[in-house]
């Protein structure tokens, strides 16, 4: 299993180098980890989500979770590993964010548990989103691509429509210059929309 850490500060997932978009590094060290996430500058890029809630209690990406233990390894013989992390709120409600790695895949699935003990109903909505900074290396004017992107047997690498939903202006002071931080994300429905157009790619439930 490739190295990965967790960031008990909103549960978000980070990877360790290598930089994938150096392909020529790839193919010379291919048993070496590749840089999907980015938690440090100036190549910040990162996954986030949270709970929203439009009558109670918001859990949102800037919660401090608390972890079981500060490292994890995948036991021999196991082909997944579940990491849990725990947030107890004082109104009574509780959240259980797992996070599932498997044996010699990039893949990593993330649920989501809420229980609660309190006297009043709670319904909120699971959001995702990512945050990244573009800072240029002083060689080209074109940023990476840095949206969602589906893999299907007969096609390795597809775009998914992720947009831009927010901007941090100025957010961050980088080699002698400020720049934005920037939120993307895709809703519910458009996903559905491209998957009823890409019948193979990944499934989620339209409830």
């Amino acid at each position: 299993m490739k190295s990965k850490k967790l960031k008990i500060k909103g549960g978000f997932l980070s990877t360790d180098p290598i930089d994938i978009s150096d392909v020529e590094k790839l193919t010379k060290v291919p048993d070496k980890p590749v840089l999907l996430f980015n938690d440090s500058l100036p190549r910040l890029l990162i996954a986030q989500s949270g709970l929203l809630s439009s009558g109670g209690k918001s859990f949102d990406h800037r919660i401090t979770f608390n972890a079981e233990s500060t490292s994890y390894d995948l036991d021999s013989g196991a082909d997944s590993l579940d990491v849990n992390l725990t947030y107890q709120d004082p109104t009574g409600l509780s959240l259980l964010k797992t996070y599932t790695f498997y044996r010699d895949r990039y893949v990593v699935d993330m649920k989501v548990t809420v229980n609660n003990t309190s006297a009043e109903d709670w319904s909120g909505r699971l959001y995702r989103q990512f945050q990244s900074t573009q800072v240029s290396d002083g060689q080209t004017f074109i940023y990476t691509y840095t949206g969602g992107v589906v893999s299907t047997p007969k096609k390795r690498y597809e775009k998914v429509g992720f947009k831009e939903s927010g901007r941090y202006r100025d957010f961050l002071y980088v080699e002698g210059a400020y720049h934005d931080s920037i939120l993307m994300d895709i809703l519910k429905n458009e996903y559905l929309e491209l998957v009823s157009k890409n019948p193979d790619w990944p499934r989620i439930s339209s409830k």
